[in-house]
Formats: structure tokens, sequence, C-alpha cells
């Protein structure tokens, strides 16, 4: 009922054409008057295919009578529904939520503006119950992704079409209460990705920004409770040394109101007192990481990333077990920002719209090698290693930061359990500037869509930034620090139902770096183990 030519290509449909032939043209290799390969042909139907718009792609090629070297190309294809409605939902379980479940729904619009174009809205919630009590997130996003580079100055002509360029337009909000400090964030993210081989691909990463902000930084020894109770303790010590008996520091007050006010003003007047720091060092330290963790974690940020990514994937197909895969990120913020803003706040930290800029470099590099080793069993090998340096004196938002543990990390330990270094803080969330992880996997089938796995990890997180505040068995100083290395292992089932696997491990500690004098299999039994249960295979 309708037909469109364009650049010698005929666009045929049952009823009105709703794709733009200038942009679905592109998507055709094989030109009018050209020279036909069978790699033009496999180009054109894996790109048409690449556009997520078309249930089918069908290219056939018949003969035009009175000639012998010509042909005609006909290419069918069948659209998918125009919108999509998607509904996720998940149970989760960890350390921090004791319980929860979530659910995201989303609405997508195929062919949103007649390029082939993919706009997806999206809702989220979540309730759980954590170690705090109830909490909840609420949440929505959207994204538009286009089969096309949309850039200014023709710079969208420097990578082929061939390569199947797209670019990714995302925004979206989010709001956390009884999760930490009840967080807001609001992000925006451009990025372009493109296929430079069959096994390369590349990302860049142009203007991904993110806002965060504690909307409750009055719990903050609530949920620190650790770091609250080492305070206290060092208020017994300074009260004891400076002989005060009339409004004591000790105890602490406990009321969630003026608990941070107090703990504040506390702390620094252990800052500025030179004899106690003489006296006591280690509690004067511990004072003055306490307040440095403190002002990282409730301040605010404001962190414009820019990001190239480099990925090389030998899988051919998706149930390939003999291939290997190779991702290196390397990201940068605040750069731009912070040479065009010299305003510096009361912390010395450089801000933006007088919100603190993340200041960084960031580098995470991961290899994994799979092999099949016969009779539906899988040896698999992953290595990570991952290195963040702040500068100009920015701190690193806790959410950029390193964790080890959980259950797809070193699953003898729980989330944010492990580390940094032989330090075995008892804090509830232990981060760092450097990561390094490596883990081996075997699985076999044991009956029917039941599976097996054996596995050891290892890895570890430790400091990097060379802060004062950091004490010397957290750093990273040498080759000599991969003696804090953490080792674990165990076992666990796989249940593969197709679309997912659900995956249930139990990890033991086996090398325990922390430990004074044995620091192997004291703690490997069942009362120890941690219990993992997660979503598809760790790596």
């Amino acid at each position: 009922l309708d037909t469109i030519t364009y650049e010698g290509i005929h666009f045929l449909a049952h009823g009105k054409i709703k794709y733009n032939p200038k942009y679905l043209s592109k998507s055709i290799f094989l030109k009018p008057n050209g020279i036909y390969k069978d790699t033009l042909r496999n180009l054109t139907r894996n790109h048409l295919k690449s556009l997520k718009n078309f249930k089918s792609t069908n290219i056939k090629f018949s003969s035009i009578p009175g000639t012998d070297n010509k042909l005609k190309m006909d290419v069918f294809l069948a659209p998918i529904e125009k919108y999509t409605l998607g509904l996720e939902t998940e149970i989760t379980h960890s350390n921090i939520r004791n319980i929860g479940s979530s659910a995201k729904f989303s609405i997508t619009n195929r062919n949103a503006f007649r390029g082939a174009e993919l706009l997806k809205i999206s809702f989220l919630g979540s309730y759980f119950n954590s170690n705090n009590g109830p909490g909840w997130e609420i949440g929505s996003d959207a994204s538009l992704e286009i089969p096309r580079l949309i850039a200014p100055f023709g710079l969208n002509n420097l990578v082929p079409k061939k390569m199947s360029p797209r670019t990714l337009f995302s925004i979206g909000s989010s709001f956390q209460k009884n999760i930490g400090l009840d967080r807001q964030a609001f992000t925006f993210l451009s990025d372009y990705k493109w296929q430079y081989s069959p096994k390369k691909t590349i990302q860049l990463e142009v203007f991904n920004t993110q806002y965060i902000q504690n909307l409750n930084i009055n719990s903050y020894f609530n949920i620190y409770s650790s770091e609250f109770s080492n305070l206290d303790n060092v208020a017994e010590v300074y009260d004891i040394a400076n002989n005060i008996t009339t409004n004591p520091n000790f105890p602490l007050s406990d009321n969630i109101e003026n608990q941070v006010s107090e703990a504040l003003n506390f702390m620094r007047k252990v800052s500025l007192d030179a004899n106690f720091k003489r006296t006591h060092i280690e509690e004067y330290n511990t004072t003055l990481n306490i307040l440095n963790r403190y002002n990282i974690i409730t301040s605010d940020f404001l962190i414009p990333v820019l990001a190239y990514s480099f990925t090389h994937n030998s899988q051919k197909k998706f149930n390939d077990n003999n291939f290997s895969f190779f991702k290196a990120r390397i990201a940068n913020s605040g750069n731009i920002l912070g040479l065009i803003s010299k305003n510096i706040n009361s912390n010395g930290k450089k801000t933006f719209a007088k919100i603190p800029l993340a200041q960084y470099f960031k580098t995470d590099i991961e290899y994994k090698q799979f092999w099949n080793v016969g009779a539906n069993s899988v040896l698999g090998f992953r290595t990570f290693l991952g290195a963040i340096i702040p500068y100009d004196n920015s701190a690193i938002p806790f959410t950029k930061s390193y964790f080890a543990g959980g259950s797809n990390d070193v699953r003898a330990w729980q989330t944010y359990e492990l580390g940094p270094g032989s330090r075995n803080t008892g804090l509830e969330f232990n981060v760092g500037s450097l990561k390094l992880l490596s883990s081996v996997e075997y699985r076999f089938p044991v009956f029917n869509k039941l599976k097996g796995a054996l596995f050891i990890d290892a890895g570890n997180i430790w400091d990097i930034t060379g802060s004062g505040f950091v004490d010397q068995d957290a750093k990273f100083n040498n080759l000599s620090s991969l003696k804090d290395i953490a080792i674990g292992s165990g076992f666990g089932a796989r249940f593969d139902f197709s679309f997912l696997i659900l995956r249930f491990d139990v990890g033991f500690k086996t090398y325990e770096p922390y430990l004074t004098g044995s620091r192997w299999l004291k703690n490997y039994n069942f009362t120890n183990a941690v219990y993992n249960i997660g979503i598809n295979y760790p790596f």
C-alpha cells in the first residue's frame, strides 16, 4: 500500500512505511549497481539485526531475466511490536539487606522517531528489611538509543557505518530511604559505542555525570556504630589524660539528634590538642581517621566522568564454552570542570556550583578465560585489577571506591567485610582505592538442570592514596603487600532455567591475612562459612 524509492532502493510496506528510508538504507551494504560480496550480505543481515527493531530478517536473491550478471535482492523485515511492556522482579539478601524485594516496570517504544531508535522509560521500587529497620527505594529513568553516532562538527563520520555505531542518552533519578544516609541521586549519560571488529568493541562515555546528595547525615553514627564505639573509647582515654571531671566527654551522647554534632566537636577538639597527639598518638590517629571517613562519606558529590572502554570477546555464540574475554576501562572525573572552577570549600575541596567536585583517575582491567573440559564441564578463570587515584586534594566518593566480598567476589566474606589490607576493622563498610581479585571455578553437570561447582577466590583491597589518615597495614606499599590477599574456597549449586541461572554458594575462609599466628584454615568450618544466593554465574 505504500512505496518509496530512495537512492535506488525500493521500500514497500503493507501499510504506511514507518521507517525513514534515509536511515534504514544505511543498514543495506549491497548497493544498486554495486558488486555482490558474501561479506556485504552478512554485514547487511547483522546490521539489520543490531537495530533491535525486527523479529526476522530474510534476504533473498534472484536473477534478472535477460541478464547474465545482475541480481535482484529482496530484504524481508518483520517489525517487532512498537510498544513493549516489561516487568522485572528480584528477591535480595545480604549482610546489609536482610531480606528484600524489588520490581522494575518499563515501557519500550521502538522506532520512536522513524529512525529505528529505542526509547525506554523505567520505574523501579524496592522494599527491604535492613539492620537499621525497614527501608525502600524508588526511582525512574529514561533512555534513548540511536543506531548511529550523534556528534557535532562531523565527528560522526569518523566511525564507519559497518561498525554498527550507536549513541545512548540516559537520564534518571533515585531516592533511597534507610539505606546508608538516605541518598538522592541524579544521573545523565551520553555514551557512544561501536563494533570495531567482530571481537572488539569500543565505548566512549563523553558526559557521564552523577550528582549524589546525602539527606540524613545525622544518622551517621547510628549506621557506623563501630566507629562511634571506637570514638567513645578515645573520649574515655582523653578525659583521663586531661583529668576532666566536669562536663566530661565520656560517654559521648547516643541521642541521634545531637550525636553527630557532639562527636564532631569532640573530634575537632582532639585534632587541635598537640599534647594529646604527643602522648597518645594511637588514639589521636584513630580520631582523625574517623573524622576523615565522616567527611568523605557524608559529603555530597558531583561526579562528571569521561571514560574509554575497550572489550575483546572471542565468544562466537551464547553456548560457546571455549573463549576469552578482556575489558579495560580508563576514566577521569572532574578534569574539565576542575579547570573551569576556582572555588574551594571549608574542607579544602574544589567545588562547582557549591557542590564538592570528585576529581580522580580510575582504571579497571578484567580478563576471563573459559575451557570446555568435556562432559558438559567448564573450567573458568577470572582476574580483575582496579585502581583509583584522586588529585587536587579531592576525596574519593564512597560509591566509586572498591570493596571486597559478596556473591560475585571473594565469596567466603560478605559484601564490604574484607580488608583493607591486613586490617580487620570490624567496620560496617570497608573500602579501598586498589583492588585485586582472581577466581577459578569448575562447573559440572549433576542431574538434569542441576549443576555443581567448586571454586577458589583470592583478593583484597588496599589504600594507595597516600593519605595520612590510613593505617599502615591498610596500605599497599610494594609487592610484599600481596601477602594480604585473602583466599576463600567452597562449593555451590546452579539451577539452569535457560532464561537465568539460580546460584547457591558456600564459601569457607581458607586464608585470613588479618589473623595473628596461623592464618590457614583457622575458621574453615560451616559455623564461619558465608552462604551466597545469586542470579547467573559469578563471572
